[in-house]
């Protein structure tokens, strides 16, 4: 087996993270557990750093004692980069990222004199608003005719991904693997002893429990999903919203509960090992993304047989049962809020197993699939 280093911005709780967590724990498939590279401080342990440790991982930080000029720290990380991956002699470097700018990673991999550099991309667009965001979107059209020369393969996590990162001729000429977000699926599938068994940890047994999953970043617009829930629990008291993940922007959205009144019947979890589980006590999942890949958290949802209600900014693919509703967020919060309430009061059978087995989301299947792109 050869040598492989998953090069990431870090392993906080989030989608890609968990993506390649799950794809270590596939001892049967990669017989040497992966590396991990990171972007993070070497004082700091993330989320899924104990678990890939446990697998047999080395996890290596780039650290942030950089300068606090962003292109001098951009320069210095990538140097770093260079100078690890050219002392430690890996046989692939699999680049998980978002846009074009981690053309530098995978440019530093080939100057270490890496044999075969992976490159993947987990989302569709890019955050920001105004000049910035057309600067970066100029950027990233005009770096994607760069990928032949720094990248031996393309990999996506959707169609739209693909065409995001590599542009709609590469997709087209079959150069991009489009690899799907696999998850460990029997962990997720519905169990009644187990929902009632996390509802109670709430003391939400008689409540509708709405829930979320996701970092608080401008992207998964808490904002909005608030605007949503207040109107949800105006209309039905007996409504409950429980948001897992952190982030920059946690403190303004708890700001904001406070100020609706709504801090009684709005839990802030944090992180949690136990997804899986919780997912089962909802009764309702909220999705308004602004943007997203095909998001790993709404295939966990729809494995665990909970109703999603989706923005349609999100990949189409993502829909592979019957749990999946879309609505546009140019739609009001009321809107949302009463499409919401039709569904959270439905009692459908949340048996998805033969829909997910089918669709091919089963984790070893996509740990196959990627063992040949390492070994090609």
């Amino acid at each position: 087996m050869k040598r492989v280093l998953q090069f990431a911005y870090g392993l906080e709780s989030g989608g890609i993270e968990a993506f390649v967590t799950n794809l270590n724990s596939c001892k049967d498939v990669f017989e040497e557990p992966f590396d991990f590279l990171l972007y993070g401080s070497t004082n700091h342990v993330e989320f899924y750093e104990k678990k890939n440790i446990a697998l047999g991982s080395h996890i290596y930080k780039l650290g942030d004692d950089c300068s606090k000029n962003f292109v001098i720290a951009c320069i210095q990380k990538r140097v770093r980069a260079y100078q690890f991956m050219k002392k430690n002699r890996y046989d692939v470097v699999h680049i998980h990222n978002s846009n074009v700018f981690c053309i530098l990673e995978a440019m530093a991999a080939k100057m270490a004199g890496v044999s075969k550099v992976v490159v993947h991309s987990h989302n569709t667009t890019l955050g920001g608003k105004g000049i910035k965001k057309f600067i970066k979107y100029i950027f990233q059209v005009s770096g994607r005719p760069l990928w032949p020369l720094f990248a031996d393969e393309y990999c996506a996590c959707s169609t739209e991904a693909g065409i995001w990162m590599f542009g709609k001729q590469a997709v087209e000429k079959g150069k991009v693997a489009v690899l799907k977000n696999g998850i460990i699926a029997e962990n997720y599938y519905f169990n009644e002893k187990i929902r009632n068994k996390y509802r109670n940890k709430l003391g939400w047994d008689d409540n509708y429990i709405i829930g979320h999953v996701g970092r608080f970043s401008t992207q998964k617009n808490h904002v909005f999903l608030i605007d949503i829930f207040k109107e949800i629990y105006h209309r039905e008291p007996k409504a409950r919203l429980v948001l897992f993940g952190v982030g920059e922007l946690q403190e303004k959205i708890k700001e904001k509960v406070h100020k609706l009144g709504l801090d009684k019947v709005v839990c802030f979890y944090g992180t949690s090992s136990e997804i899986n589980n919780w997912l089962q006590a909802m009764d309702l999942y909220l999705f308004p993304s602004l943007y997203e890949g095909l998001p790993v958290s709404g295939i966990e949802a729809q494995a665990s047989g909970v109703q999603i209600l989706a923005s349609n900014t999100i990949s189409s693919e993502l829909e592979i049962t019957d749990c999946i509703n879309w609505m546009k967020l140019e739609q009001s919060s009321e809107q949302w809020a009463e499409k919401a309430l039709e569904l959270m009061k439905q009692r459908n059978s949340r048996d998805t197993q033969k829909k997910i087995q089918k669709a091919g989301y089963d984790i070893k299947v996509t740990a196959e699939e990627l063992k040949t792109i390492y070994e090609k």
